[in-house]
């Protein structure tokens, strides 16, 4: 069982020092830029949402029930 554990890969501490200073950065850029700040945000929030709803809409025709179907294709496309 202790062979077991010693094969899992251990973050460094480098890397995690690395990825502190990036995010510390991507911090302070989004605070001095708002506007592309927020622009990339709604992007990747309507990417999500269009996404989700071709999801949904997969799912729909998964569904039993033709009152089922419809309602949520009709979720799917709002």
């Amino acid at each position: 069982m202790h062979a077991a554990f010693e094969a899992i890969p251990r973050p460094s501490r480098r890397a995690s020092l690395i990825w502190a200073i990036a995010l510390v950065i991507v911090g302070i850029l989004a605070l001095t830029l708002p506007e592309a700040t927020s622009f990339g945000v709604a992007k990747v929030l309507g990417w999500l949402i269009l996404i989700h709803g071709i999801v949904q809409l997969f799912y729909a025709f998964r569904s039993e029930g033709v009152g089922r179907i419809v309602w949520k294709v009709l979720v799917a496309i709002l």
